[in-house]
């Protein structure tokens, strides 16, 4: 008898910890609290189970700008390869290149796929408001200019010469 009043004692303790910090939530705002929300204390809890930080930006505007950049990059990737499937050349960087694309979407842009590529990766870091995606960005593009667009860019001048030179002149990198 003893020992089931005092699991009814802990029990009850444990409802008026969670009550408190319910209640602590709701006058700080925030409805994710928990009981290691006590005055004082430290979160003790493992990383993967603290709360994750506040949103950089508002759901609806998250999901807005997530879901239109990744169908614009989703649609812009369809345009690119049909522009490559109609120059007749291949898409794969590490196959040789028939002939300069320059309809389409390389009317606007010398990189479509990666642009495309940018606006996917960009769309799902909104979706999933997630900052530390969006600022890593621009060091991932970087990469891909230095490693990967200006390789391909001597490779064209040295195979096209003027031609390509020209189309360079007349087309921006990226936008």
């Amino acid at each position: 008898m003893a020992s089931c009043s005092k699991r009814a004692t802990v029990a009850d303790q444990v409802r008026s910890v969670r009550a408190y910090a319910r209640r602590r939530a709701r006058q700080a705002g925030d409805r994710r609290a928990s009981a290691f929300d006590l005055p004082g204390s430290a979160d003790l809890r493992p990383a993967a189970q603290q709360e994750a930080p506040d949103r950089f930006l508002p759901r609806g505007i998250a999901r807005g700008l997530g879901w239109s950049l990744l169908g614009a990059g989703a649609l812009l990737l369809v345009w690119f390869e049909w522009a490559m499937w109609q120059a007749d050349t291949s898409s794969n960087p590490y196959k040789p290149v028939k002939h300069i694309a320059t309809e389409g979407p390389f009317r606007y842009t010398r990189n479509p796929g990666y642009l495309s590529m940018a606006m996917i990766y960009t769309g799902i870091a909104s979706l999933a408001n997630a900052l530390w995606a969006i600022l890593l960005l621009p060091g991932a593009l970087l990469v891909i200019q230095r490693g990967v667009i200006e390789r391909e860019e001597r490779y064209l001048e040295r195979k096209f010469g003027e031609e390509y030179l020209r189309y360079k002149a007349r087309v921006r990198r990226w936008i």
